[in-house]
């Protein structure tokens, strides 16, 4: 990183470059007015790492140069680049970076805010934000749904169906902070194949039956065929009749998934396709009976 500065920056920085006692610093240290410069006679210049220009930045002191201008010594990182000293005249955060020749983007984050006052041992950080929409094709791998049987030995399995991948386009919008991915968001989903889950039958003794009342929700996100469910409890592959108390209508499903969550009385949710065959969807909920 390479800065310029004018005849009599370059003057006083010479004068950087000596020893400085603890007690009796060879600078003309004093404080002065916060105006700010005209924009054209902005400077900025990157300073050795020496024993007083780190001096001069721990101290949180103003410097007068030996031609009477006032600068500050004040610590920059840009990105993920490494911290530098900077000698400058600039009042603000703002002015500082264009006068470095910075240039922002409009997703970059400036520390502590592009609008701060300057003084000398100010830190100031410029974070680059970035962000780039990435189309994937993707496998979309298949689940292994458990079924218990007592008609099987206990831990005896047999395949009922074979899993198969699914192939899925997705769209995401990434964001990079300093060069580094901190966030994908999922724009769009286009399925190209169905993934067809695998079903294992699974020996089991003692397996239990029981039924419970409640409500039934749905969800649209069913990306698996057939009628499958999610219920905070019963074992994936477990095979549920929901019975609607209104209607008599019922539907078997297969548990793949959990939840509800946060609703008082809410036992089981219904993938959209399943509840229409007991309600219309735009009932919303319905009082049902479940049995296993």
């Amino acid at each position: 990183m390479i800065f310029v500065a004018g005849a009599s920056l370059l003057r006083s920085s010479i004068a950087l470059t000596g020893p400085v006692a603890a007690a009796n610093p060879t600078f003309n240290l004093s404080l002065s007015g916060t105006h700010e410069p005209e924009a054209a006679n902005i400077w900025a210049v990157e300073l050795p790492p020496s024993e007083e220009a780190g001096w001069i930045a721990r101290s949180g002191t103003r410097v007068r140069l030996p031609d009477g201008t006032s600068a500050l010594v004040l610590t920059v990182q840009i990105a993920s680049h490494p911290r530098v000293l900077v000698l400058t005249n600039a009042v603000s955060a703002a002015s500082l970076l264009d006068a470095m020749g910075v240039r922002l983007r409009e997703l970059d984050e400036v520390k502590p805010s592009r609008g701060a006052i300057l003084w000398s041992g100010f830190f100031l950080r410029v974070i680059r934000i970035r962000q780039v929409v990435e189309t994937l094709n993707e496998t979309d791998p298949f689940k292994t749904l458990i079924q218990y049987s007592s008609e099987l030995p206990p831990g005896q399995t047999r395949i009922l169906r074979e899993g198969v991948p699914g192939r899925v386009v997705r769209t995401y919008r990434v964001t990079f902070r300093n060069g580094e991915e901190v966030g994908r968001e999922l724009l769009s989903e286009d399925i190209l194949t169905q993934r067809v889950d695998q079903i294992v039958l699974q020996g089991a003794d003692g397996i239990l039956h029981g039924s419970q009342l409640g409500q039934a929700s749905w969800y649209d996100f069913c990306r698996v065929e057939g009628d499958h469910a999610a219920h905070l409890t019963l074992p994936f592959g477990t095979v549920v009749t929901v019975t609607n108390l209104d209607n008599g209508k019922t539907v078997t499903v297969v548990i793949n998934d959990r939840g509800p969550y946060g609703v008082a009385g809410r036992i089981i949710d219904l993938c959209d396709g399943a509840f229409a065959k007991i309600a219309p969807l735009s009932q919303g909920v319905a009082d049902v009976e479940i049995s296993w």
